[in-house]
């Protein structure tokens, strides 16, 4: 298991991201957390600064939505892990999703579905 030192969690619903931000202290205790309700929001929150990692919720306002961001986030940084978490669960979006190397954790998320996404980081 990889030990994360910068985590970026986007998704619109503050309780998403609030659950999202307890599971990822309690699996990586001093780990760095960036937060935003937008992708816009986390684009500038972030500033080319280095992510490990990402939980991204797909859609969202704004007018970026969740796999625009991913490609953005992989433009910047090939390596970054990154999981499009959302309800959204079909077919083509999973498809979409794993050609560009990013992880599919369906809502309702859950600390077993984070941590399976969490072991698979190399």
């Amino acid at each position: 298991m990889k030990k994360l030192a910068t985590v970026l969690i986007v998704d619109d619903s503050q309780l998403a991201r609030s659950f999202m931000r307890k599971a990822v202290e309690g699996r990586f205790p001093g780990c760095k957390i960036y937060e935003a309700g937008t992708a816009k929001d986390a684009l500038a929150a972030i500033g080319g600064m280095r992510i490990e990692c990402a939980l991204v919720d797909l859609n969202m306002p704004g007018g970026i939505n969740g796999l625009a961001l991913a490609r953005s986030l992989k433009d910047a940084n090939p390596r970054m892990a990154i999981a499009l978490v959302t309800a959204n669960i079909q077919e083509a979006v999973r498809q979409k999703a794993s050609g560009m190397g990013v992880s599919f954790i369906p809502k309702p998320v859950n600390k077993t579905r984070l941590n399976e996404f969490f072991d698979a980081i190399k």
